[in-house]
């Protein structure tokens, strides 16, 4: 249609325009095609109308793409150019939605000081304009994530109990599956692990009826998260197992780095530590862009176990101090099975004060992303080694 009214001499930049953003939400929402040319070209377009309200909502969509590919500088530079524009045409809603993104990049980088303050920011003024919490669960990443992400875990479950409540009241099915399965996430993440089976398995037979690949793998890897929690690693395997075999047939799903750190707990807890090494070495691989930063965490987590179990307990002691710089690692319950924090407390205090310290002091010089790909080249040499 667009190419007819072309040849009748009809400007239909604008349409063109409103179309290609539209086809990059959809290419980014479904993760097997890549959205950012239609996203560059809807963004030539408004720039040559001189649209900046719209610019800006292209901005902004650009750089949750750079993001979740890893490319957080380019987010950052991106994200900036975002809200001097929102700001300039006055737009509370467009502001909030790009200290959001400033937002998460933040905690990305470890400032959690500096996400609270711009995701505070932004809540607070989606809230003046009156939107639900519907309205902040729906984007890019929803509001339970980030706060579980900066250590609001109460606040978190707590706005997943509402968003429930409202896609309940409102019956949207669409949206009832996943918003089970976010609420067991939270449910986790404040100790409450019988709740969090309820809803996993709520939100799974609804995934499923729904034919929702991501949320069915996502309760999956909860119910499997859960076993491992009660002790019972074959029944956990099985659940893992399942959870993989669907996010493999996604394309693009950044959670199957989750499912397969999770595996390498599994194995670690099986005696199993060469197996628990490939599976984090795969996990590594996938962990790119914004979900990474999750995949990464995990990852680390059964790397220090592996590690303290190897008797390298200043290495176990220096990832660790680099990790409590995220209160996803120091506050969630959820880390309770591997009984690491105990083991950690232990080898600290049999290390000499000065060897403790040191470690320490290299751990908050590191860099989680260096760390990480330190790390993956380490462990697939010693499986090299093996071989």
């Amino acid at each position: 249609l667009l190419d007819g009214a072309d040849a009748a001499a009809v400007d239909t930049r604008r349409d063109q325009a409103f179309g290609l953003l539209r086809a990059g939400d959809l290419a980014f929402k479904s993760a097997g095609q890549d959205p950012k040319p239609f996203y560059q070209q809807s963004l030539s377009l408004y720039q040559a109308l001189g649209d900046i309200w719209e610019q800006t909502q292209v901005l902004a969509a650009l750089g949750w793409v750079a993001a979740h590919h890893g490319a957080i500088e380019e987010a950052h530079k991106i994200g900036e150019e975002a809200l001097d524009l929102a700001r300039a045409v006055g737009d509370c809603k467009l502001t909030a939605d790009v200290l959001w993104l400033l937002g998460t990049l933040a905690i990305i980088e470890g400032d959690v000081e500096e996400s609270s303050r711009l995701l505070g920011e932004s809540i607070d003024i989606r809230k003046t304009v009156g939107d639900r919490v519907t309205d902040i669960v729906s984007g890019p990443l929803d509001l339970g994530m980030t706060l579980t992400w900066i250590g609001r875990m109460a606040e978190a479950d707590k706005i997943r109990e509402e968003a429930l409540a409202i896609y309940e009241e409102q019956g949207q099915s669409g949206q009832i599956a996943l918003a089970h399965v976010r609420l067991a996430t939270s449910k986790m993440h404040v100790g409450q692990f019988e709740a969090m089976k309820q809803h996993a398995q709520i939100g799974l037979q609804l995934s499923r009826k729904a034919g929702s690949q991501r949320g069915a793998g996502l309760a999956l890897w909860l119910l499997g998260s859960y076993s491992i929690a009660k002790g019972q690693l074959d029944r956990a395997a099985l659940r893992m197992q399942e959870s993989l075999a669907i996010f493999r047939s996604i394309e693009g799903a950044a959670e199957i780095g989750w499912v397969l750190a999770t595996f390498g707990v599994i194995l670690q807890q099986q005696g199993k530590p060469v197996d628990a090494q490939k599976y984090i070495c795969d996990a590594l691989h996938h962990a790119s862009g914004v979900l990474g930063l999750i995949t990464i965490l995990m990852s680390l987590v059964i790397y220090m176990e592996l590690l303290i179990d190897k008797s390298q307990e200043v290495s176990a002691l220096e990832i660790h101090t680099l990790l409590k710089r995220y209160p996803l690692y120091t506050t969630s319950p959820a880390w309770s099975f591997l009984n690491l924090m105990s083991r950690l407390a232990a080898v600290r205090a049999a290390l000499p004060a000065e060897a403790a310290a040191a470690a320490e002091a290299r751990g908050y010089a590191r860099d989680l992303q260096e760390t990480a790909a330190e790390v993956l080249v380490e462990l697939e040499g010693d499986l090299a080694g093996l071989a």
